[in-house]
């Protein structure tokens, strides 16, 4: 399984908040999620001793989600000058043991300070205000009790407060691949080792979340039992469930029937990638008692398929469900496996029909699903004939209301003919050591998927 546990914070600025005596900036502009990162801090951290300076202290509805937050020291309910708030600080501290670790959150220090400016006679350039507050934390709190200090920031580069502090990260919005999405990008971590510098988040149900990076490997260990998941009524009959209702909704309903969907993943998505969305797929197609023919290859063959698949379901549901068609293996007696070694374009095409109205059979005229690895017969028959069969196949699931989940690579020389012979269009790509998923038809936004503990489990969370 990959190492896919959801990060709410990089563990590098976690660890950076734990050692003392840290000043970390957050800058980014209104409503880049500096506020729900603050929060998220302030729940991992809240073993700390917790002071927070904020113009919107959290509304009752957040404490009450988040009891972390309930009797923490917070100052903003009334307008402090800063000698005012330093010295309310200092006497909370005070009251603390000497080994408490203290955790010092200012939320958009320029409005903080301009807020109790505004009732000052004299005038005095923002940023210097805003300067002579940093120096007075770190020298009664940073220097002398060792404690952590966050602040965030709507100045985006350069200042005295980005020399002044020896942690610095930056949120933004920005546009990866025609989609918006959220990016953390670790400006300067004093002292830290970082692998990577910059991650996707999402704010999702009002909380701030890291995603990735996830690790290059997986292993497929197949469920014990698989539960069926069907669409809600009246869908039932019309669309069949991928075995994930979320990426369900990202389909507008699951797979539809007589459609032609395909998923093209670019060069940097590993193989279990995809294979996770297939075997979500291939489980709930044949508990639902509709067969399915695949065309894959890779590590997938039809050892590796009955494998991952019988024990699921059973041997004898197995032999009669699933079709396993393969122009890299010579006849064999396994009823499963479909031998088109050397065989043409057409005859293949003939094999793969054939295969179909037995599952058809075997199953009171269910649909199939077929599954094919577009990539892997381009290495096999000639362009213009292979764009022929494809153009054939489709045509066939089109009209008997079956269901075709085609898979290509970005690279591959086909991709573009495919896409456009698609009824659903889906990109899967890496982004920052994550994988995404979105729809180019029908267009949708981006989502980057989690992997569960449990196989094929995956959650696409809304890159909001």
């Amino acid at each position: 399984m990959p190492d896919s546990k959801p990060r709410a914070l990089p563990d590098e600025i976690s660890s950076f908040l734990e050692r003392g005596g840290s000043f970390l900036l957050i800058r980014g502009p209104a409503g880049s999620g500096k506020t729900a990162l603050l929060y998220q801090m302030m729940e991992r951290h809240q073993a700390q001793e917790l002071i927070l300076w904020t113009n919107h202290p959290p509304p009752e509805s957040r404490v009450e989600r988040n009891p972390y937050l309930k009797d923490r020291f917070i100052i903003g309910k009334e307008t402090l000058e800063r000698s005012l708030a330093i010295q309310k600080i200092y006497d909370h501290i005070l009251k603390l043991p000497d080994d408490r670790r203290v955790l010092i959150l200012l939320d958009d220090v320029e409005r903080l300070v301009s807020r109790y400016m505004s009732s000052r006679k004299e005038l005095i350039p923002l940023e210097t205000e805003v300067e002579s507050l940093i120096q007075n934390i770190e020298s009664e709190f940073i220097s002398k009790r060792r404690a952590n200090l966050v602040v965030t920031s709507e100045r985006l580069r350069g200042g005295a407060l980005e020399h002044m502090a020896n942690g610095s990260i930056s949120l933004r919005r920005t546009n990866i691949l025609g989609r918006m999405g959220r990016v953390l990008e670790v400006d300067k971590l004093e002292d830290s080792n970082y692998e990577q510098r910059t991650c996707l988040f999402t704010l999702a149900n009002g909380s701030f979340r890291c995603i990735g990076p996830q690790e290059h490997k997986w292993t497929i260990e197949p469920p014990a039992s698989w539960e069926p998941v069907k669409p809600d009524a009246p869908a039932e009959g019309v669309y069949y469930s991928s075995g994930n209702r979320s990426f369900d909704g990202i389909l507008g309903g699951g797979y539809r029937r007589g459609t032609f969907t395909l998923l093209e993943a670019s060069g940097e998505v590993p193989e279990w990638v995809n294979l996770t969305i297939i075997y979500s797929a291939i489980y709930n197609f044949t508990s639902l008692n509709s067969g399915v023919i695949l065309s894959i290859a890779g590590s997938q063959t039809p050892a590796n398929v009955q494998k991952n698949v019988s024990p699921v379901i059973g041997p004898e549901k197995f032999s009669a469900l699933v079709r396993v068609l393969t122009p890299f293996t010579q006849a064999t007696r396994q009823q499963f496996v479909l031998s088109a070694h050397s065989e043409s374009s057409r005859e293949r095409l003939n094999i793969w029909k054939n295969a179909i109205s037995q599952l058809r059979g075997a199953t009171s005229n269910n649909p199939v699903l077929d599954i094919t690895d577009f990539t892997a017969l381009e290495h096999t028959f000639e362009k213009n004939a292979l764009l022929q069969m494809i153009d054939e196949g489709v045509k066939r699931v089109n009209y008997e209301g079956d269901f075709l989940l085609g898979i290509v690579r970005s690279d591959s020389g086909i991709a573009k003919n495919v896409a456009n012979m698609s009824d659903n269009h889906f990109r899967i790509v890496e982004v920052h050591g994550a994988y995404a998923i979105f729809g180019v038809k029908p267009r949708t936004e981006m989502y980057v998927l989690e992997f569960g503990n449990k196989y094929p489990q995956f959650d696409p969370v809304k890159l909001a």
